[in-house]
C-alpha cells in the first residue's frame, strides 16, 4: 500500500471500506461523510416510502411542485429556482451554461468546482486561504484577484473542508466588488443549513438584484439522504432557463422529489440537529485540543485537523482497522499530510475515533 498517496478522492464510499478493510457496515465509523448522523428524519422515510408507489409513473419533468415550495420558503418566483440531481449536477450545468474563460476559486475547497470548470474549458486561478489566518479568506486579495481577467468567481458559505463561515459584511462587499468588476458569482450554500441564522445569512433573497449570482443548495448533506440525489439553485430566470435547456428530462427522480417535499416542512427535525451538532461538535474540539490538534471554526457539521507531527498516510490505515474512518485531505490543494477532515458524529463513535488517534498522537 503506497501510505504517500491520499486514501480516496471522496468520503462516505462504504462499499470500499468493508471490502478493504472488512467489519460489518453497520458498525463503520464513518467520519468521512459530511452527513447528519441523525437523519433521515421519519417523515422523509415515510414519504419515500410512499414514492416507491408511484415509481411506475414518470417524474414530473420540471420539477413544478417543489419548486414551488422552494420558492414559497425564500419568497421568489419559481421561474428562479432550479432542481437537481444533486447539487454537483447544477454546478456542471452552470459551468457549461456560462462558460467561464478563467474562474478565481480559493484553496482547499470543494474538488468539483474546479473539476466543472475544466471540464467547460475554463482556467483557473486560486488564492489560498492560510491556516495561520484560521482559513479565513483576505478581502483585499480577493478583491484585488477580480480585476485579473476572471469572469466567474466561485465561494462557499460554508466553507469545505474548512467549515469556516464568511462574516456577512465582507461576503457583500465581494459580491458588490464582483457585480461591479463584472465577474459572475457561483456562491455554494451546501453547509448553511446547519447554522441557526441560515436564513438571514443566505444570500438566496438577493438573486433577484444581483443577475450574476448563482447560488446552490444541496439537500442530501442536512437531511441524510444523498443516495437519492437532490439539490437546488436560485438565479435569475434566464439563467435557469439556459441551464434547463442542457440537462435530459427526469434527471430527478420522483423519490427524491417526495424526500425534498418533506423535508423542507419538517422544522421540528432541522431546529433538532442545528443544536445537536454545536453540541458535539463542541465537543470534539475539546478533544482535539486535549492531544494536542488544532481545528478550524467550523460552524457545519465537520472540522478540519491538524497538528504539526500528525501524518494520515500513517494514521489512516491504523484507524481504518478499527472500523473509523475520516477524510484524507492531501485531495484538496494547498493541504498535506497533516491534515484530515472528520463530520461531526455520536459520542459513541467520537470516542473510537479519540481513542484511535491517543494511541499513536497522544496528546502534548
Amino acid at each position: 500500500m503506497d501510505m504517500t498517496r491520499p486514501f480516496m478522492d471522496h468520503g462516505g464510499n462504504v462499499r470500499e471500506y468493508r471490502e478493504r478493510w472488512g467489519g460489518d457496515p453497520e458498525d463503520l465509523a464513518d467520519f468521512s461523510a459530511n452527513i447528519n448522523p441523525l437523519g433521515p428524519p421519519e417523515s422523509v422515510r415515510s414519504a419515500m416510502r410512499a414514492a416507491l408507489e408511484e415509481v411506475h409513473r414518470y417524474p414530473d419533468p420540471r420539477q413544478e411542485g417543489f419548486r414551488r415550495q422552494v420558492a414559497e420558503r425564500w419568497g421568489m418566483s419559481p421561474d428562479a429556482v432550479i432542481v437537481g440531481n444533486g447539487a454537483a449536477e447544477l454546478i456542471f450545468l452552470l459551468m457549461f451554461a456560462w462558460r467561464p474563460r478563467r474562474i478565481l476559486a480559493l484553496a482547499p475547497s470543494f474538488s468539483e468546482y474546479e473539476d466543472a470548470a475544466l471540464a467547460a474549458g475554463a482556467e483557473i486561478h486560486r488564492i489560498p486561504l492560510r491556516p495561520e489566518r484560521g482559513f479565513v479568506p483576505d478581502v483585499g486579495v480577493l478583491m484585488d484577484a477580480l480585476g485579473t481577467g476572471v469572469d466567474l468567481l466561485v465561494l462557499a458559505n460554508p466553507n469545505n473542508p474548512t467549515g469556516v463561515l464568511w462574516d456577512s459584511a465582507s461576503l457583500e462587499r465581494v459580491l458588490d466588488e464582483a457585480e461591479e468588476a463584472g465577474v459572475r458569482v457561483l456562491l455554494d450554500e451546501a453547509f448553511l443549513d446547519f447554522c441557526s441564522d441560515e436564513q438571514i445569512r443566505s444570500q438566496i433573497p438577493r438573486v433577484g438584484r444581483r443577475p450574476g449570482l448563482f447560488v446552490l443548495r444541496s439537500m442530501t448533506k442536512f437531511y441524510s439522504i444523498p443516495g437519492v440525489r437532490l439539490g437546488y439553485g436560485a438565479a435569475s430566470p434566464d439563467v435557469i432557463r439556459r441551464m434547463e435547456g442542457l440537462r435530459p428530462p427526469w434527471s430527478v427522480n420522483g423519490v427524491a422529489l417526495a424526500a425534498g417535499t418533506a423535508a423542507l416542512q419538517d422544522e421540528a427535525f432541522a431546529v433538532w440537529s442545528r443544536r445537536w451538532v454545536i453540541e458535539q461538535r463542541r465537543r470534539m474540539v475539546g478533544a482535539f485540543g486535549q492531544l494536542g490538534f488544532s481545528v478550524t471554526d467550523s460552524k457545519a457539521n465537520f472540522l478540519l485537523a491538524w497538528r504539526e507531527d500528525f501524518d494520515i498516510g500513517r494514521a489512516w490505515p491504523r484507524l481504518a482497522r478499527r472500523g473509523v474512518f475520516v477524510r484524507d485531505c492531501r485531495t484538496f490543494v494547498g493541504l498535506d499530510q497533516r491534515y484530515f477532515r472528520v463530520a461531526v458524529r455520536p459520542e459513541r463513535d467520537q470516542e473510537r475515533l479519540f481513542a484511535g488517534l491517543r494511541t499513536d498522537w497522544p496528546g502534548k
